[in-house]
């Protein structure tokens, strides 16, 4: 009777997470970029969100062999502090928050700055929320802009395009001082 107890047991947990799976697979997300006018599409990228008490965990699983992006982009947004975004293992700062109306709710949007005093022309807004992860970045150095999973959330990303003015700025003063 054991046995059996046992054996049932063993094939409903693999029937249920056979089920998760086939839902993560299906969360596909196409990464476009624009740079200097031109869009193209850079790269098709699996995503799933996981949770624990303290963090959300958002991945982005590269499924092409195209090199745009890492195989694997891991960002943390720490449910207690949201003044900082991990991204990679590299700390992104928060700069400031915007509420966008987004299928019929109001959605928080974060803008955070990812800067790197080691590197050069790194420095990256990110606009996150916690429903959806990463909506839209641009690159500060190359004018360049990447648009995540356009076809589903081109509302929201047109929303931040035009009232980017109510965002504060997130140029280090340094960086304004510096090329002049």
């Amino acid at each position: 009777m054991k046995s059996f107890l046992l054996l049932f047991i063993l094939i409903l947990s693999s029937c249920s997470s056979s089920k998760s799976y086939e839902e993560k697979v299906n969360n596909l997300v196409i990464v476009e970029a624009e740079f200097i006018g031109e869009n193209k599409v850079l790269d098709t990228l699996r995503f799933d969100i996981f949770e624990d008490r303290k963090t959300l965990s958002y991945s982005y699983t590269s499924i092409s062999n195209k090199k745009y992006f890492n195989k694997n982009t891991l960002i943390e947004f720490q449910l207690a502090n949201d003044s900082i975004l991990i991204y990679n293992g590299k700390k992104c700062s928060l700069i400031d928050t915007e509420i966008f109306k987004f299928e019929n709710k109001n959605i928080v949007v974060y803008k955070y700055l990812f800067d790197d005093k080691n590197w050069i022309d790194e420095e990256t807004e990110y606009y996150f929320t916690k429903e959806h992860g990463l909506i839209y970045s641009s690159g500060l150095a190359w004018s360049t802009e990447f648009m995540y999973n356009k076809k589903y959330l081109s509302e929201i990303q047109d929303s931040i395009l035009r009232n980017l003015y109510k965002f504060k700025t997130s140029i280090p003063p340094t960086f304004i001082k510096d090329s002049i």
